[in-house]
């Protein structure tokens, strides 16, 4: 969204935006709170200590989530293998469901047996890429029991789950096109869990996950992407004063030897004075004193003043009381000396 405002004639572009800075959120300062919490307890940290938490943090999600797509895919593996069984040893199975008179005594029959399946037991028993033999238990699902499984003598034994995928498989996954889906995504989950393993076992690997995740991160959210945010995101800002909401005018102010003053654009004082020479009127009245002097100014700047207990005051210009051309003003506390001079007030 883009917003334009349009200014009257006269009116200065500093100053409304100044306003905006200050009455709107336009521009906004906000505090962070840098509390975090360490081993279940509050602490203040600084910089350096909350980016430690934040990556320590990081690094417990990155690790807990690994744990839990491992146990995701150990459990998917688990049925995969079952069903390499039942693939290699086809014949037998249709033979055993088909003879059973009950979906229960089919199931058991499936897991009474052991059953021998050259894919599951070349993909437990291969040799990795550092000249290591796999470990058939890092395949495994977490509560399954011993007794299931890929045995010592190579056999398979199939586990009441695998049994019941088993029987719940429709026959058109009996096709050469199905078995080889089946076979394709058992070694794409024996990858997966290779993978995921090496990730636990390397924390390196870890800070590369992290890493890659907040790339992606100021990829999708950064000044880098199309449409970003155009605001301006600063360690600092300056703080507003009164001085910078009002607008710059010319004025003229005028202390009497009484103690009255008053403010008055310099127009229109420079118009009292040319109507006062052309009609020629006569002085103020001398209950108001005489004029001891004018000094120019700006709505802007500060005027300094001498105050009946001997201090100096200062006063914007944009505060000081305004009166008509012919006015009096207003009593201000300024010493009520008969012979002001002009360095004993002045506005800068």
């Amino acid at each position: 969204m883009r917003l334009v405002i349009d200014l009257k004639r006269g009116e200065v572009p500093e100053v409304v935006l100044n306003n905006l800075y200050k009455q709107t959120q336009l521009q906004d300062t906000f505090g962070i709170n840098m509390v975090a919490l360490i081993n279940g307890q509050p602490k203040l940290c600084n910089l350096k200590d909350l980016i430690q938490v934040f990556l320590s943090h990081r690094r417990e999600v990155v690790t807990r989530r690994t744990v839990f797509t491992l146990r995701k895919a150990r459990e998917r593996g688990h049925v995969l293998e079952g069903l390499a069984v039942a693939l290699a040893n086809i014949d037998d199975f249709i033979a055993i469901i088909r003879n059973a008179p009950t979906p229960p005594v089919a199931k058991a029959e499936l897991m009474l047996r052991p059953w021998d399946s050259s894919l599951v037991r070349e993909m437990l028993t291969r040799t990795r890429a550092d000249g290591g033999v796999v470990n058939a238990d890092d395949y495994r699902p977490d509560d399954l029991e011993k007794a299931f499984g890929m045995g010592s003598d190579g056999l398979y034994r199939l586990s009441e789950t695998q049994a019941q995928e088993i029987l719940q498989m429709r026959l058109q996954r009996l096709t050469g096109l199905e078995q080889d889906k089946i076979v394709a995504e058992y070694k794409e989950v024996m990858a997966e869990i290779d993978d995921l393993l090496d990730i636990l076992a390397k924390p390196e690997r870890v800070s590369i996950i992290i890493g890659e995740e907040l790339s992606a991160i100021r990829l999708e959210f950064g000044q880098t992407k199309l449409g970003a945010r155009r605001s301006q995101i600063e360690h600092s800002s300056f703080d507003l004063s009164t001085e910078d909401l009002i607008t710059p005018t010319d004025m003229v102010v005028t202390l009497s030897h009484t103690g009255y003053i008053k403010s008055q654009p310099l127009s229109e004082y420079r118009a009292k004075n040319a109507a006062a020479a052309a009609n020629r009127r006569p002085p103020p009245k001398k209950t108001t004193g005489l004029t001891s002097c004018s000094s120019p100014t700006r709505t802007t700047t500060s005027c300094a003043f001498p105050t009946g207990a001997g201090s100096i005051g200062s006063r914007s210009g944009k505060y000081l009381p305004a009166h008509e051309a012919h006015g009096v003003g207003r009593l201000s506390t300024c010493s009520p000396c008969r012979k002001v001079k002009k360095s004993l007030w002045s506005c800068r």
